[in-house]
């Protein structure tokens, strides 16, 4: 029987990891959906505990940089993905400060960088004291451009926010 495929979103991933029995304990997710992936990762870890956890980011931001997107477009509730800009706006995830304050609101501490890909956190109660490397140790792999962003400045004003 083939199943109905379904876009993960903040509002519905906790429903989905429900409805397929995953355990609130899991050990591993990997969340990379070219969007909304730090409200995602808010979204799940309310409810779900994973151990380790992959996230998307996008090296494009630089170091001191801590942006995302809105996810939702307030005006017209309209569900943001990468997939509505058509080419040059895939990857749109979270700078790599961003999903650092993510992660520690969650507590999660930010173990490894996959240059220009995804960003490892591992919670923290799961951690040795002094093991988390400084965020400085990963300043090579952001602030690049690495994926085509032709995207216009009004569509960035849109839907990129400054994440706190």
């Amino acid at each position: 029987m083939g199943q109905k495929l379904q876009y993960v979103t903040p509002m519905n991933v906790v429903d989905l990891f429900k409805k397929a029995g995953v355990s609130k304990a899991v050990d591993y997710v990997s969340i990379d959906i070219d969007s909304c992936d730090i409200w995602v990762f808010l979204a799940l870890t309310d409810v779900y505990r994973p151990t380790v956890v992959s996230i998307e980011y996008n090296a494009n931001y630089a170091l001191n940089e801590s942006k995302t997107n809105k996810c939702i477009d307030p005006k017209s509730r309209s569900f943001f993905h990468a997939a509505s800009f058509g080419h040059g706006f895939f990857g749109w995830s979270g700078s790599l400060r961003a999903l650092v304050k993510a992660g520690r609101r969650r507590g999660y501490e930010l173990v490894w960088v996959d240059p220009f890909l995804d960003a490892w956190f591992i919670r923290k109660d799961r951690l040795c004291p002094g093991s988390v490397p400084p965020i400085n140790d990963f300043a090579d792999f952001v602030g690049k451009p690495f994926q085509n962003q032709d995207v216009s400045d009004e569509v960035k004003e849109h839907w990129i926010i400054e994440f706190h």
